[in-house]
């Protein structure tokens, strides 16, 4: 594993120490030279791939929050109902928690200069789950309405789980995930099927 991480110069430990410090330390606060020792080399060469901070966050979050984005589609993949597919985009947040809470911290939780600087024309998780739910309402099984608040408000049922226990140091989310699904159906307004097989008839 070391020899792997040596051949690409470290660059791969530069991208683990500093997922590692904004996730737990918060981008702010968390400096270069914090980064260079936690990922045991000098700073001249972090700096030859790396020109600051700053350019070090914006690539670590164009590139994760693409690759999150392309996953929770996903993790979608094969189904049709739309409260299934919310189901398995919930449990797929729930799951990139557990596994990486400061890879989370750092893409959903923390607002920071490269979160708040990404293009907004590019790939993220609230683009896809608003796709989701036009998707729904153009087949009539998601109520019509403002789809990025609705978005916003699924995101948010698991956010806020996340952002709880991620102060307390937690991880396990995986164990509310039905609940939080079910709450995230909710928001996003999917019409039951016995309300949808009987909303012709009066």
């Amino acid at each position: 594993m070391r020899a792997a991480l040596l051949q690409d110069g470290g660059k791969a430990r530069i991208s683990a120490a500093a997922i590692e410090l904004f996730g737990r330390k918060g981008y702010d606060a968390t400096t270069i030279r914090d980064i260079a020792e936690t990922a045991e080399m000098s700073l001249g060469a972090l700096y030859r791939h790396y020109a600051n901070k700053d350019e070090l966050g914006r690539a670590l979050y164009a590139e994760a929050i693409a690759l999150w984005s392309e996953r929770l589609l996903e993790s979608a993949s094969g189904l049709d109902d739309p409260a299934a597919r919310l189901r398995a985009m919930t449990k797929f947040f729930c799951r990139a928690f557990d596994r990486d809470p400061n890879l989370f911290a750092f893409l959903l939780l923390n607002q920071h200069g490269p979160a708040r600087s990404f293009d907004p024309k590019a790939a993220n998780p609230l683009k896809v789950l608003e796709a989701e739910i036009k998707r729904g309402e153009q087949d009539g099984r998601i109520l019509p309405g403002n789809r990025h608040l609705r978005a916003l408000c699924v995101l948010g049922a698991v956010l806020q789980p996340a952002a709880s226990y991620s102060r307390g140091g937690k991880t396990g989310l995986g164990a509310l995930a039905e609940e939080i699904a079910a709450a995230a159906i909710r928001a996003a307004g999917v019409i039951e099927p016995t309300r949808r097989s009987g909303a012709g008839i009066q």
